[in-house]
């Protein structure tokens, strides 16, 4: 939330989540090169919390590249919903490609693949809201 508070005629606002560490990384150099941390991936991490009457009147499409349907996006789209008045768009995708050793990351993923899972994402997410915006699941 305090990116849309300090921005305030943003209109699209794109996330990357990101927990892989890529073995090739060796030094701390090219640790600190590619933002690379030692902490845990949920280390002291919160994922905004609520608008509280916050209106963002911009903001018209969010993006969020390695989603999963876990409670926290899930918490953290209602919330930006609820604060972007205009928001028309969100694209929910996979996790990407690791440019540093070219392949997808082996760990589980929780992204929505199937239709029934996709409409089970859309039903969380507009759970008790009337809004228009469209939800969308690029490959």
């Amino acid at each position: 939330m305090f990116i849309l508070r300090g921005a305030p005629s943003l209109k699209e606002l794109c996330i990357r989540v990101w927990d892989h560490f890529c073995d090739t990384i060796l030094d701390e150099e090219e640790r600190k090169k590619y933002s690379c941390s030692e902490e845990p991936k949920d280390s002291g991490v919160e994922c905004g919390g609520s608008a509280s009457g916050f209106k963002h009147h911009s903001l018209s499409v969010l993006r969020i590249f390695g989603f999963q349907t876990q409670e926290k996006f899930m918490s953290y789209i209602e919330n930006i919903m609820e604060a972007a008045v205009n928001l028309e768009n969100i694209y929910l995708h996979n996790r990407p490609v690791c440019k540093i050793c070219q392949h997808m990351v082996r760990k589980p993923s929780r992204y929505p693949w199937t239709s029934k899972q996709k409409i089970s994402v859309r039903n969380k997410i507009n759970n008790g809201m009337c809004s228009a915006v469209e939800i969308y699941f690029p490959k």
